[in-house]
């Protein structure tokens, strides 16, 4: 039966075949390599890393004019960043995203920084991006200026 799943569903299938769902603190020492083997052929690579201690939360890809065509079809993604303080994450990065299928990846690159906690980003109706953070309170707008 787990053969015939794919991606999420697989890994909870092969966990739940192991007795680990619902015990995270004994996942890995409850799977076998057999298991841990069908797991990783489950999930997928990641398409872009972004910075460790951080989480990615808001997530927008841009098809607006206001950047340029660079810009069009690339991911923009807001960065909370660690609780306690420091420079890790609180930012807004570029993703710009190339190739197709099982090569497709993402090279990651700062856009905005600045930022208390960013959570939410969207497209402006004039193609700039609005930036939630929920540190401040405030909703940015982030444009061109020349």
């Amino acid at each position: 039966m787990a053969a015939l799943l794919a991606g999420p569903a697989m890994v909870t299938e092969i966990l739940a075949e192991v007795g680990a769902i619902g015990a995270l603190d004994r996942v890995f020492t409850r799977l076998d390599t057999p298991a841990l083997e069908r797991i990783m052929v489950a999930i997928a690579p990641p398409v872009a890393v972004f910075a460790p201690h951080s989480s990615a939360d808001g997530i927008v890809f841009y098809d607006g004019a206001e950047f340029g065509t660079d810009y069009t079809e690339n991911a923009f993604v807001t960065e909370w960043g660690a609780n306690v303080g420091g420079p890790t994450g609180r930012r807004v990065v570029r993703v710009v995203l190339s190739g197709d299928g099982a090569s497709e990846h993402g090279q990651v690159s700062d856009f905005a920084t600045g930022f208390s906690h960013p959570l939410a980003i969207a497209e402006a109706p004039d193609g700039g991006l609005l930036v939630g953070d929920y540190g401040t309170g405030q909703i940015t707008e982030i444009f061109r200026t020349s």
